[in-house]
């Protein structure tokens, strides 16, 4: 167990740098690793082992874990547009002006 559970835990660790800095790529991976971690949760579940909780948090948090660095890369480049569009509304009028 302890080994399985070091298996899956130390690659996630590797993104945590990049995740620290708000690093739009890093997230992007992360959410593109987490659904390793979905397919291998609903494969567990459905292999008729007795650790079906285990399984089941797997999954659970796989999709929380994708869906949410899902949502803060959305959320980064909504906040890169919008200081883009300012700074080039910034500019316009210091042009004009």
């Amino acid at each position: 167990v302890a080994f399985t559970l070091l298996v899956l835990v130390v690659p996630l660790l590797l993104f945590m740098r990049g995740l620290l800095h708000d690093k739009r790529r890093s997230f992007l991976l992360i959410s593109i690793f987490s659904l390793f971690y979905f397919a291998l949760g609903v494969g567990k579940l459905y292999s008729g082992l007795d650790q079906q909780f285990y399984a089941i948090s797997l999954t659970i948090l796989s999709l929380v874990l994708h869906l949410s660095s899902l949502f803060h890369v959305n959320a980064l480049v909504r906040k890169l547009r919008r200081e883009a569009m300012q700074a080039a509304i910034e500019k316009t009028q210091e042009t004009t002006a």
